[in-house]
Protein backbone atom coordinates (compact mmCIF):
# COMPACT_ATOMS: atom_id res chain seq x y z
CA UNK A 1 0.00 0.00 0.00
CA UNK A 2 2.98 2.40 1.11
CA UNK A 3 4.01 2.30 -2.48
CA UNK A 4 0.96 3.01 -4.08
CA UNK A 5 0.44 6.24 -1.80
CA UNK A 6 3.61 7.23 -2.98
CA UNK A 7 2.84 7.08 -6.75
CA UNK A 8 0.05 9.23 -6.08
CA UNK A 9 2.04 11.63 -6.07
CA UNK A 10 3.41 11.16 -9.74
CA UNK A 11 -0.48 11.37 -11.04
CA UNK A 12 -0.01 15.28 -10.70
CA UNK A 13 0.31 17.47 -13.62
CA UNK A 14 3.48 17.72 -14.95
CA UNK A 15 5.56 15.86 -17.44
CA UNK A 16 5.97 12.91 -15.83
CA UNK A 17 2.15 12.46 -15.75
CA UNK A 18 1.85 9.97 -18.46
CA UNK A 19 4.84 7.75 -17.49
CA UNK A 20 3.03 7.39 -14.65
CA UNK A 21 -0.61 6.42 -16.13
CA UNK A 22 1.10 4.06 -18.31
CA UNK A 23 2.46 2.37 -15.00
CA UNK A 24 -1.18 2.58 -13.46
CA UNK A 25 -2.60 1.67 -16.81
CA UNK A 26 -0.13 -1.72 -17.02
CA UNK A 27 -0.48 -2.81 -13.27
CA UNK A 28 -4.90 -2.25 -13.31
CA UNK A 29 -5.13 -4.39 -16.94
CA UNK A 30 -5.66 -7.36 -14.64
CA UNK A 31 -7.18 -5.42 -11.53
CA UNK A 32 -9.89 -3.69 -9.85
CA UNK A 33 -8.39 -1.87 -7.08
CA UNK A 34 -4.48 -1.14 -6.62
CA UNK A 35 -4.20 -2.93 -3.09
CA UNK A 36 -6.58 -6.46 -2.62
CA UNK A 37 -9.93 -6.55 -3.88
CA UNK A 38 -11.91 -3.60 -2.57
CA UNK A 39 -11.15 -0.24 -1.98
CA UNK A 40 -8.25 1.17 -0.15
CA UNK A 41 -6.55 4.31 0.99
CA UNK A 42 -4.04 3.64 -2.13
CA UNK A 43 -7.27 3.72 -4.28
CA UNK A 44 -8.46 7.09 -3.44
CA UNK A 45 -5.06 8.72 -2.88
CA UNK A 46 -4.64 7.95 -6.81
CA UNK A 47 -8.06 8.89 -7.64
CA UNK A 48 -7.91 12.39 -5.69
CA UNK A 49 -5.01 13.19 -7.88
CA UNK A 50 -6.53 12.29 -11.13
CA UNK A 51 -9.48 14.04 -10.25
CA UNK A 52 -7.23 17.49 -9.78
CA UNK A 53 -5.13 17.06 -13.59
CA UNK A 54 -6.97 19.45 -16.08
CA UNK A 55 -8.73 16.95 -18.62
CA UNK A 56 -6.42 18.01 -21.71
CA UNK A 57 -3.61 16.62 -18.96
CA UNK A 58 -5.29 13.18 -18.20
CA UNK A 59 -4.28 10.13 -18.72
CA UNK A 60 -7.81 9.58 -21.04
CA UNK A 61 -6.07 12.15 -22.77
CA UNK A 62 -3.27 10.30 -23.91
CA UNK A 63 -3.91 8.20 -26.91
CA UNK A 64 -0.67 5.83 -26.11
CA UNK A 65 -2.11 3.74 -23.43
CA UNK A 66 -3.30 0.66 -24.34
CA UNK A 67 -6.34 -0.65 -22.83
CA UNK A 68 -7.27 2.23 -20.94
CA UNK A 69 -7.29 0.53 -17.86
CA UNK A 70 -6.62 3.51 -15.99
CA UNK A 71 -9.20 5.58 -17.52
CA UNK A 72 -12.18 2.83 -16.64
CA UNK A 73 -10.60 3.06 -12.68
CA UNK A 74 -10.46 6.49 -13.10
CA UNK A 75 -14.19 6.30 -14.15
CA UNK A 76 -15.75 3.55 -12.27
CA UNK A 77 -14.72 5.83 -9.10
CA UNK A 78 -16.26 8.66 -10.39
CA UNK A 79 -19.71 6.84 -10.97
CA UNK A 80 -19.68 5.45 -7.96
Amino acid sequence: MDQWLEFAGSLAPGSALEAACAVANEYLQLRTYLVGYRLSLADLACWGQLAGVPSEQSCAAHKTLEGNSIVDYFEGFACA
